[in-house]
């Protein structure tokens, strides 16, 4: 290879060393973190107050230059900057907030667009290093306070720097609608579940003594013993498919084997009964209150073997 070649590889080689050290720099060079809270672009009128937040992220070991923030005061003959709040969480590096408070002092005839300046923000560390970083200008529209056209409409000619009406941002309900959806499914789910374990769903569930116990149930308002003694007669009637008697019990008991455990109780039942419709006195202890709650007793239990059966 000659000097000359040897002398060109040479250049090449340094000038691509050098374009990679400038691209890994580049890569390595820390930045400050940029969001802006922006206002409305449109509707502000003379002696409006416009903000803008500044959300800053800056690298470990880096604090904001406060020089480097416009001082407020006036900006120009329509803009004064009335305030600015800055908020920090820590001595350096980290989150800072940056708030600027405008307001307006410009009364525009007719539409008219206006700019918030930019700025560039800088921030130093200890070792002297100095980053930076632009904030763009803000444009917005200022608006006459009184039309001097009240006919004209958006989009004619000499109102050319009118914007559109804003449309209204629609709520999104297709998460609340599928929740509420899924909420009134899993509930009705679990109420036939309920109702099917209890046996409300089956058909026994309207057995004889199901109907007599929910009529015993309508009769607590104006309890009346008879009405009630020959409620419970007719659900063991229809359970039997013929007339019981106290004499039948045993062969009631012996075809419907589900009561057997009852046998006490219900033959209490129609000695009370016997005793209430065909003795010469009613029984002492007849009140009607406490014979329908111990009706409803001796049903209910019935009707728990009634579904079981």
């Amino acid at each position: 290879m000659s000097v000359r070649q040897r002398s060109i590889v040479g250049v090449l080689s340094l000038i691509c060393a050098l374009l990679i050290w400038g691209d890994v720099a580049a890569q390595t060079r820390p930045e400050i973190g940029l969001s802006i809270d922006e206002p409305r672009a449109y509707g502000h009128v003379v002696g409006d107050r416009v903000q803008r937040a500044l959300h800053l992220q800056l690298p470990p070991g880096f604090r904001l230059e406060r020089a480097s923030l416009p001082r407020s005061g006036e900006q120009s003959y329509w803009l004064d900057l009335a305030a600015v709040d800055i908020r920090t969480a820590q001595a350096s590096g980290g989150a800072v907030s940056v708030r600027l408070d405008y307001q307006l002092f410009y009364a525009p005839l007719q539409a008219t667009r206006r700019e918030l300046p930019g700025l560039d923000l800088a921030a130093v560390n200890t070792g002297g290093e100095r980053i930076t970083r632009s904030v763009p200008a803000f444009v917005f529209t200022m608006s006459p306070i009184l039309e001097l056209n009240p006919d004209a409409r958006f989009g004619d000619a000499e109102n050319d720097l009118l914007l559109a009406d804003a449309v209204p941002m629609r709520p999104a309900v297709a998460g609340p609608r599928w929740a509420t959806f899924a909420g009134l499914t899993i509930a009705l789910s679990a109420l036939l579940i309920w109702a099917w374990a209890a046996g409300y769903l089956s058909a026994r569930a309207r057995g004889p003594f199901a109907k007599a116990w929910l009529s015993l149930r309508r009769q607590r308002r104006a309890p009346a013993a008879a009405q009630a003694l020959r409620t419970v007669h007719r659900a063991f009637d229809e359970t039997a498919g013929q007339a019981v008697f106290a004499d039948d019990l045993d062969a009631f008991i012996a075809a419907h084997p589900v009561f057997a455990d009852l046998v006490d109780d219900i033959a209490t039942f129609f000695d009370f009964s016997r005793r209430y419709f065909f003795a010469a006195t009613q029984p002492a202890d007849c009140d009607n209150g406490e014979l329908l709650a111990g009706l409803e007793r001796l049903v209910r239990r019935c009707r728990k073997r009634e579904l079981n059966a």
